[in-house]
């Protein structure tokens, strides 16, 4: 009897424990210390011959110095690091703020940064829960765990935009143009939370403020920078961009449906019926001012950036796994949803994990990119419940107004 009380005692304190915000903090700065260690060391005892653990750190690092030396900041640089710039010159200027820490230490600092922002971004959540918000962090921990190893912005990302939604929320449309605008110039997807603007009331406010952000912001190498370098540096990155399109698939559904079917897919087509499956869900001017449709049509865009997107990388899945996250731990769920969750937490992180063996990763699930799969089954599952929802004059329990 006294080994039952006890073991009911723990199972009563665990979900009090995890549901303090202060133990989120603690849970994702742990994780991203110890990424960061793990990224240090391997790349200080690294032996082999392909690229360094830390090579997408350096990547960012050295844009920073190349942006200043008036080099081409996109071309490849191989005696400094395997991969090439990808990201705006505004983002190279900005991480000045890392780039003259010593390696190590930098890596660090980039990596709790990101702890940073994920947990203020889901304290941030507007009328989740504690028990809500913990289901969130526990749901994306390993995806956070993947990107901040691979020192990747997708976690900066996809808290900045979060963060961006709660400050519309709040009619703070400044801080929420900011946040937005920045995550285009990091990831040009990013701006596409533009649209968020529709749903709010002061929509002329926050597209100033945008476009006032933006002005700034693209602007913002001048200060190292002439005007005619500047116009180049924006030449050479539309040609980068450009020229991926055509020749990269990433880990998408188009390279999914490639994978398992054996037959190469128009991705335009693709992407543009997937834009039309969107708009019929978005244009139920009704439906705006209901908070859970506003925060599903978040969770639609953050599972579209990455399942439509033909540069997504396995890093780049914590994005979806933000949105996938609001869906799911926004409402009460029954065992479909259950089911669903359950599928796209194996597919999208126990399967690309060291608890599968390297011979199935690679062979499986790397070869058929099947985190593609469940984000578009999410995606697919959020618009028919944007669908669904009542209008506020049809619902009998009364939905909230924008604020």
């Amino acid at each position: 009897m006294q080994i039952r009380k006890k073991l009911s005692i723990i199972k009563n304190k665990i979900p009090s424990f995890l549901s303090q915000p202060k133990n989120w903090r603690i849970l994702l700065v742990l994780l991203a210390l110890y990424c960061g260690w793990h990224t240090w060391f391997w790349s200080a005892h690294y032996t082999g011959q392909g690229c360094l653990p830390e090579s997408t750190f350096q990547v960012f690092r050295f844009s920073h110095f190349h942006l200043l030396a008036d080099q081409d900041i996109y071309s490849a640089h191989p005696a400094e690091h395997c991969y090439t710039y990808k990201y705006s010159p505004a983002f190279a200027l900005l991480f000045g703020l890392f780039a003259y820490l010593p390696s190590g230490l930098g890596i660090f600092v980039w990596a709790v940064l990101s702890a940073f922002v994920t947990f203020f971004s889901v304290r941030s959540i507007p009328r989740f829960s504690n028990l809500q918000k913990t289901g969130f962090v526990l749901f994306i921990s390993m995806e956070f765990v993947g990107c901040v190893m691979g020192q990747q912005t997708n976690a900066i990302i996809a808290g900045m935009l979060v963060l961006a939604f709660a400050n519309l929320e709040k009619e703070n449309y400044f801080a929420a143009a900011l946040l937005i605008v920045s995550t285009g110039f990091i990831k040009l997807f990013g701006f596409g939370a533009l649209l968020l603007f529709l749903f709010y009331p002061k929509k002329i406010k926050f597209l100033s403020y945008s476009f006032l952000n933006g002005l700034i912001l693209f602007f913002l190498p001048l200060l190292v920078v002439d005007f005619t370098g500047l116009t180049q540096i924006y030449l050479n990155w539309f040609g980068q961009i450009s020229g991926d399109y055509g020749e990269f698939s990433g880990m998408s559904i188009y390279s999914f449906i490639q994978s398992v079917s054996g037959y190469e897919v128009n991705k335009m087509w693709l992407l543009v019926l997937s834009i039309l499956l969107m708009i019929p869900a978005f244009v139920q001017i009704k439906k705006w001012k209901i908070f859970e449709f506003r925060l599903l049509f978040l969770a639609a865009l953050l599972t579209w950036f990455v399942a439509f997107n033909h540069k997504a990388e396995s890093q780049t899945y914590l994005i979806a796994a933000f949105g996938m996250a609001l869906w799911y731990f926004s409402a009460k769920r029954k065992w479909p949803d259950h089911i669903l969750l359950g599928f796209s937490f194996v597919s999208l992180s126990i399967i690309f994990s060291d608890l599968v063996p390297y011979s199935f990763r690679s062979g499986f699930s790397f070869h058929y990119n099947i985190k593609a799969l469940p984000v578009t089954l999410v995606w697919l599952r959020i618009l028919l419940e944007m669908w669904m929802l009542k209008p506020i004059s049809d619902s009998p329990t009364g939905s909230h107004p924008a604020p």
